[in-house]
């Protein structure tokens, strides 16, 4: 029923929402996927929740067409059972995950009232490896991280967020990035396109050949941080061969606010965080602090060919 190689035959591609959730959960460990260009909100899949973001819990690669499949208001959760220590292994690849493409230089409140609703292209918990080649993010917008979202810190002392995200502490995220951009995505509160906020650099983020460009973070009154395209906090960030371009954290004040502007770190803002730059361009990024790199508590290395024009 499901795409698989053969010699003999064509690849049958995944077509439709319902069909890829069939797939995820009829394979086995190991297993490749291949997909066509799948509306996640298609009516003629029937009837279901359209937010809710499709587990994955397995081994799997999930590889679109050779010129990508779209994958409309596509959206994830990569769970590894942490009572059995499981550890997954995901990657996407030739995948454009595509959503409300906003060009607009800001996220006013009723609009992610109207539009955004935590259908992050990745979220995860549990211990994680996921690698996201040749792939393209356009237009997501939620509160924290418009496109991938993790929370790995210790909340022992946050009932409220250790009931939500559970006990992360002892696991270990992986993200790898290569030939990827991120465009026109949009963060409510701070990581216009990813946020991470990890425990003693037990996620590490891994980026290569990729560009992040017009992705916007808006910072209202007192709540939130920045990092137009990437805020992190307690993370190892390997950033090389890539660019961050045009990207913005912005503090709007909201009637007669008169709070501080918290708006930081136009292209990243990286906190209590290590990290290592190689050959990376940051060009025309905003913030009121940081316009283009704000760095608190971090250590890190800035190697060959860095560009930093803003």
């Amino acid at each position: 029923v499901f795409p698989i190689i053969d010699n003999d035959k064509p690849i049958e591609l995944i077509k439709t929402r319902l069909e890829l959730m069939s797939a995820i959960k009829a394979a086995k460990e190991g297993d490749v996927l291949y997909v066509d260009d799948i509306d996640f909100v298609s009516s003629t899949d029937g009837l279901y929740n359209v937010y809710e973001r499709i587990d994955i819990s397995k081994n799997i690669k999930i590889i679109g067409k050779e010129n990508n499949s779209i994958f409309n208001h596509g959206s994830f959760n990569l769970i590894a059972s942490k009572a059995i220590n499981q550890k997954i292994d995901v990657k996407f690849e030739n995948i454009v995950f595509k959503e409300y493409e906003k060009t607009n230089t800001s996220i006013t409140a009723n609009e992610w009232e109207d539009e955004a609703k935590l259908q992050y292209a990745g979220f995860f918990s549990g211990n994680v490896n996921v690698t996201y080649s040749n792939c393209e993010f356009k237009g997501y917008m939620n509160e924290e991280g418009g496109v991938l979202y993790a929370k790995y810190n210790d909340y022992s002392s946050n009932p409220i967020n250790l009931e939500k995200y559970g006990d992360q502490t002892s696991c270990k995220l992986n993200i790898n990035l290569d030939n990827c951009l991120f465009c026109n995505n949009s963060a409510y509160h701070s990581g216009g396109a990813i946020h991470l906020d990890a425990y003693r650099k037990n996620v590490s983020l891994n980026i290569n050949h990729s560009t992040f460009k017009n992705n916007i973070s808006s910072v209202y009154s007192n709540y939130g941080f920045g990092g137009g395209a990437l805020y992190a906090e307690g993370i190892e960030a390997n950033i090389k061969n890539s660019s961050f371009i045009n990207n913005l954290a912005n503090h709007i004040y909201e009637g007669n606010s008169i709070s501080q502007d918290r708006s930081k770190g136009g292209a990243i803002a990286l906190i209590n965080s290590a990290f290592q730059l190689n050959n990376v361009l940051i060009d025309s990024n905003r913030a009121s602090l940081g316009g283009g790199l704000y760095l608190l508590n971090t250590t890190g290395q800035i190697r060959s060919n860095w560009n930093f024009a803003s």
